[in-house]
């Protein structure tokens, strides 16, 4: 979980611009995002099966803003794949 933690934060201070150049640290950001993204679902789903509604807002603030960095980046991408 730290190790997740800190890997989130370094996704806070990428620049896509930068990433999307490079097809192996775009599509490596990608998976990540996408993975967080299916974990992060996975946790809302539980907190809400407990009634856990304020972990819930929270957890889908993050899923939200994990969504939104995925499409800014695919866009980016397909910028860059010409």
């Amino acid at each position: 979980p730290e190790e997740r933690e800190d890997l989130m934060n370094k996704v806070n201070q990428y620049d896509i611009k930068d990433v999307a150049k490079n097809k192996e640290k775009a599509k490596f950001w990608l998976d990540f995002l996408e993975s967080e993204l299916t974990n992060g679902k996975v946790d809302l789903s539980q907190a809400l099966d407990n009634e856990d509604y304020e972990q819930a807002s929270k957890l889908k603030e993050t899923n939200s803003a994990i969504e939104k960095e995925i499409l800014e980046l695919k866009e980016e991408m397909k910028k860059w794949d010409g």
